[in-house]
């Protein structure tokens, strides 16, 4: 089994956790855009969605088949992987990334 959280709110941006400044020239504008973000949720914690106890819970769901997950289990294939994706935005750009490659293959 895979966990793909999404995103949720931990005291993480209110600690001020920086880089040490080794960044090369090509991840700057990348970093400069990730460090901003992080700013801004230290400002404002509600940007963040998600609820960590309750990601725990369904974690803890997945793992042991319970709840929603007793269907999954039930109908799944234990010769494969099982990738779950926990949270609307976890669940959205899974599904972005999926579109993306459909288009691809489609070409």
């Amino acid at each position: 089994m895979i966990i793909e959280p999404g995103g949720f709110r931990t005291p993480f941006p209110a600690h001020g956790t920086r880089t040490d400044g080794g960044i090369t020239g090509d991840y700057k504008e990348k970093m400069e855009a990730w460090l901003s973000n992080i700013d801004a949720v230290a400002e404002n914690p509600a940007l963040v969605g998600g609820d960590p106890p309750k990601f725990g819970a369904r974690v803890l769901d997945a793992f042991d088949g319970t709840g929603l997950f007793a269907k999954t289990w039930a109908e799944h294939d234990a010769n494969n992987v099982l990738r779950v994706q926990m949270g609307s935005d976890g669940y959205g750009l899974f599904g972005e990334k999926l579109k993306e490659l459909n288009e691809g293959y489609a070409k």
